[in-house]
């Protein structure tokens, strides 16, 4: 079986263990005859569900005209899972694919599946954050220590899989929705633990410590807010200067992050809009064209 056709057959709605039993069959009463191939496996339905031990089932239609051996793996995985013991995917990409991208609670370095509604638009909010359970997890459970430690080398492959790990995106994400739930005193403890976490110091500037920094402000913590914008701003400038170093024939072999670094300050200076004075804006602004001009 490399390819399990969708012939709806069937009108109604059918549970997805259901489903998936009907394909498994050997019966000849769940195989089609399709000329010399003879018969095949076929899912007799395009709207399925999958039950769950929550209030409510997740109900899909499935748009394509068939599935994989990996795609019946993947929901096999899942019917013979849901309800009896949490499933998590590591990425986003997996349950997006398969349209479950909405109904995904983000506990920090996965995405669990649930049986709510969560509506992600994107995904720098994908999966619903509940506050309590992921500050728990990322404040309470989890030891950073290594992370934060000056004499702990990490290279390059460490630093990608961290990235991909999302932690500092975990910990803008459960401070922004602490923030939006006007919880000041636990989204600034989630911030300071995470400049302790990832600091600036060890770690490179991405577009979640960008957001961070603003998020102190928010928080009735300008003059901190302030700091962390400064620092961020030096720190981006280094890089900026640097490449601007490079000759203009090896300019291009390095435009890709260049680029990447003036997109990084032109977002800061977004969130400094109200955090630092106008003359810091504007001088900001003027660095920043300085920096574009000399990148080309």
């Amino acid at each position: 079986m490399d390819y399990v056709y969708i012939v709806p057959k069937i009108e109604t709605e059918q549970s997805f263990t259901d489903v998936l039993g009907f394909v498994a069959s050997d019966s000849s009463s769940t195989k089609l005859e399709v000329g010399e191939r003879g018969p095949i496996s076929y899912i007799p339905v395009n709207k399925v569900r999958l039950e769950t031990s929550g209030k409510d089932d997740i109900h899909l239609e499935l748009p394509q005209r068939g599935m994989t051996k990996g795609d019946v793996a993947f929901w096999d995985i899942i019917a013979t899972n849901q309800g009896k013991r949490p499933v998590c995917f590591t990425s986003w990409t997996d349950p997006e694919e398969h349209g479950l991208k909405d109904h995904l609670i983000f506990d920090g370095l996965v995405f669990r599946l649930t049986d709510q509604q969560t509506d992600s638009n994107s995904i720098l909010n994908m999966g619903k954050v509940e506050t309590e359970s992921l500050y728990t997890k990322l404040m309470q459970k989890c030891n950073w220590d290594n992370l934060a430690r000056k004499d702990v080398y990490f290279d390059w492959h460490h630093r990608r899989m961290f990235a991909s790990m999302q932690i500092r995106n975990a910990f803008y994400r459960l401070a922004n929705q602490l923030t939006e739930e006007h919880q000041s005193g636990k989204a600034l403890e989630v911030l300071n633990k995470a400049e302790q976490t990832v600091s600036l110091k060890l770690w490179p500037v991405d577009y979640q410590s960008l957001l961070m920094a603003g998020l102190y402000v928010r928080n009735g913590q300008k003059p901190m807010g302030e700091v962390r914008i400064k620092e961020l701003a030096h720190s981006l400038e280094e890089e900026l200067v640097y490449f601007a170093s490079f000759s203009p024939a090896q300019k291009s072999s390095v435009k890709t992050e260049s680029d990447y670094q003036l997109a990084l300050y032109a977002e800061l200076i977004k969130q400094a809009e109200g955090t630092l004075p106008e003359k810091g804006i504007i001088q900001m602004k003027e660095k920043l064209m300085a920096y574009a001009g000399e990148s080309n």
